[in-house]
């Protein structure tokens, strides 16, 4: 166990991806064994919601694993057995945070990420730390770090000079969630399915996905609709609003295209409405309170 200042606790961190450094490599993924672990402890106690969030992230992330098994992140462990090393790393961390020092966990685990250089996504961090938690009886805490898994498509959509495009960036920002975007409408049939493609990969791979475009069509939300169903993540659907004077001025030379669009579009059923009218910050404010329910 970790014990004294911050500089202990850096320390630990170090010598533990040190220790890493010179294991013996695995190269089969861990995908399966995560699953029968959470199967086993969710058969014992804590069934519900904790036992489905661990579920759906592990069901969309198979890909994950098996990167992390060719980038050699799964070593042998001291029980002659294969761990990911980053799981062993969220052990400890859970150990600070049971406790009570939860600031310090979350230090271990950055400082152990730098000096191992792995690539991890967040909610993968979390992940571990949720099973380290329940296995410690820390049902509610195991909760959390669940929520903070869970991988998100995030579709955020409305007409031209509605805002869309600065709130996705906003949200990318804050979530540390890449955000791509369509550009290319006049070749819409082609150009989600590409959208799409490219954040397919990334959703598989543990990381949340901002998706800036118009989303006006139907059948384009139908296809967004079945990649997170496939990559078990979980969809949020942003319409941008905001008064035809305001949208017509920020789209400048193309108003006459958001007047076309706008008498094209479709209700989006499911979508929640950003009103962009008023500060950036404001329009975010509203996004996260929506994108974290």
């Amino acid at each position: 166990m970790v014990n004294g200042p911050r500089s202990t606790v850096r320390e630990r961190a170090r010598a533990l991806a040190q220790c890493h450094a010179v294991a013996d490599r695995g190269r089969e993924s861990r995908w399966e064994a995560m699953r029968e672990r959470w199967r086993a402890v969710g058969r014992a106690r804590h069934p519900g919601e904790i036992q489905r969030l661990a579920s759906e992230f592990l069901a969309g992330r198979e890909p994950l694993f098996a990167d992390r098994a060719e980038r050699g992140r799964v070593i042998a462990d001291s029980r002659g057995g294969w761990v990911d090393g980053l799981d062993e790393a969220a052990g400890v961390a859970a150990g600070l945070e049971a406790e009570g020092r939860a600031e310090d966990g979350a230090l271990l685990l950055d400082e152990y990420t730098e000096h191992t250089g792995d690539p991890a996504p967040d909610t993968l961090r979390h992940h571990f730390l949720a099973w380290h938690a329940l296995a410690g009886g820390h049902a509610e805490r195991a909760l959390r770090h669940l929520r903070q898994a869970t991988v998100r498509l995030i579709l955020v959509g409305g007409l031209p000079g509605s805002g869309k495009s600065t709130l996705s960036c906003a949200l990318g920002d804050h979530l540390h969630a890449p955000v791509l975007s369509l550009r290319d409408q006049e070749h819409a049939e082609r150009s989600y399915p590409e959208l799409l493609r490219r954040a397919a990969t990334r959703l598989g791979m543990g990381t949340s996905v901002v998706l800036d475009a118009s989303w006006m069509a139907p059948d384009h939300r139908m296809a967004a609709t079945d990649l997170a169903r496939d990559t078990h993540s979980k969809l949020v659907r942003l319409c941008c609003w905001a008064p035809k004077t305001m949208t017509a001025r920020r789209g400048g030379s193309g108003s006459e295209k958001c007047a076309q669009a706008e008498s094209h579009v479709n209700p989006w059923p499911g979508a929640y409405t950003i009103i962009t009218a008023g500060s950036p910050a404001d329009s975010l404010t509203q996004a996260l309170d929506l994108v974290q329910l």
